[in-house]
Formats: C-alpha cells, sequence, structure tokens
C-alpha cells in the first residue's frame, strides 16, 4: 500500500512556502547569518598547513557546527508547527532548544552511521540515511530520547523505503534546480556588475525558496507516516 504520494508532499512544501513567503525568505536569510558568523568575525590563517595547526580553526569549527545543529533543529520545528496548521511561535524554538542536547547526540551517532555506510560501497549509506533519517522529528515533536527516535523512524519507514529514496531524488533535484536558476537570473548578473563573490553568494537565492519547499515536504511525510503507523508494542523496560 502507497504510504505518501510524492506529488502532495511537493505541492504541500509548494503552497505553504508561496503562503508564507516573506516569513521564510526573512528566516532563511536570519538562519545563514548566524550559520555564517563564526567565521567571519575571526581571523584565521590562510595557508593550510598553517590552518590546520590553528587553534583557532578548530574552536571556529567545532562552534559552526554546534550553530548549524541548533539552526536545524529549529528549522524542523518551524516545519512541524506548520504541518499541525499552528503559526510557529518564539515559545516553539524555546522548547525545540530542551530537546538540543539528545538531538546533538542522536545527529552524530547518525552522521557516523551514514559515513561508514557510504564507505561500505555507498548502498548501505544510503539505506542507514533513509532507515533513520527521521530520528530527529522524533526527538523534537515528540520528546523521544535518542535510542527510542531511531527506532520509531526504523518502523514507520519499513516499507516506505523506496518511495522516500525516490522523494530524496525529486527534492535533491528541486533544490539542484534552485541553485542553477539563481545563478543564471542573478549571480550572472550579479558578478558582470559588481564582483565574482557577490555574484556566488547571490546565486544562493533560488534555495531561498527551494530549501524550505523540501523542508516543509520532509514535514509532512513524516506527518504522513506516523499518522498510517503507531508503534503498539510496549518497549522493554
Amino acid at each position: 500500500m502507497k504510504k505518501f504520494s510524492w506529488t502532495d508532499a511537493i505541492s504541500y512544501g509548494w503552497n505553504t512556502t508561496r503562503s508564507n513567503l516573506v516569513f521564510f525568505i526573512v528566516l532563511m536569510l536570519i538562519l545563514g547569518i548566524v550559520v555564517v558568523l563564526p567565521d567571519k568575525l575571526v581571523v584565521l590563517p590562510t595557508e593550510p598547513g598553517a590552518l590546520l595547526k590553528s587553534s583557532k580553526f578548530w574552536v571556529v569549527t567545532a562552534i559552526s557546527l554546534l550553530i548549524q545543529q541548533l539552526v536545524l533543529l529549529s528549522f524542523i520545528k518551524i516545519n512541524l508547527e506548520f504541518t499541525r496548521n499552528a503559526k510557529p511561535e518564539f515559545s516553539d524554538l524555546v522548547d525545540a532548544l530542551s530537546h538540543y542536547i539528545p538531538y546533538l547526540i542522536g545527529s552524530i551517532i547518525y552522521s557516523i552511521a551514514v559515513g561508514i555506510g557510504f564507505m561500505l560501497l555507498v548502498v548501505p549509506g544510503v539505506y542507514i540515511a533513509i532507515r533513520y533519517g527521521f530520528f530527529s522529528y522524533f526527538i523534537i515533536d515528540r520528546g523521544e530520547g535518542v535510542k527510542d527516535s531511531f527506532e520509531s523512524s526504523s518502523f514507520i519507514t519499513r516499507g516506505a523505503m523506496k518511495e522516500l529514496f525516490v522523494l530524496g531524488l525529486i527534492l535533491l533535484g528541486v533544490n539542484a534546480v534552485g541553485l542553477i536558476l539563481g545563478y543564471i537570473s542573478i549571480g550572472v548578473v550579479t558578478t558582470i556588475l559588481i564582483n565574482k563573490t557577490v555574484g556566488a553568494f547571490i546565486s544562493f537565492a533560488g534555495l531561498l525558496i527551494t530549501v524550505p519547499i523540501t523542508m516543509l515536504a520532509i514535514a509532512y511525510v513524516f506527518r504522513r507516516l506516523t499518522a498510517k503507523r503507531t508503534r503498539t508494542a510496549p518497549r522493554p523496560s
């Protein structure tokens, strides 16, 4: 039985983004600034050898990764609120922050598992990425612990792996189109009129729209899968 429709998922992402376009563009700009800010506040060595030996480089890298995870957690929470037909509020982000530690631990485990899987001829990495890809949604939306979130993700994706794989390819394509259109329509002109650095940055303008579309589509699928399947078996004590 079909678990969800990828056309419905993308349609939901598009309609919700279009109805809240200014909100998402401003949100993406703010989150983007927050992510790149640590790198811009510290002057790092330019030579590759000196860069790797610099303690500042590793501190900034660690801070950047922690901030990136915080940004992604917040973005997921916002998208989940939209799928509940609710307008995100500041209190929702505060609530999401309470799940930061388990989310961070889960993200580290997930990244290591996917990385090892990709080293084992790619296919295992793709399988792990899809099978356990909703762990963060269970932590943020249901307040589950790390172990339970991985088990829940494995449960709801069972029997939907092929559909999720196809959806993933389509969403990658959507973002690729956004990047290309941003470069063609804005980036090239900016590069010619101003400079290459500004042009390269502006080229990502298309992603301000396609990233919310794809993230909302994923949140929609999460709701569909959890609505169709619930874990009824008692968990071990």
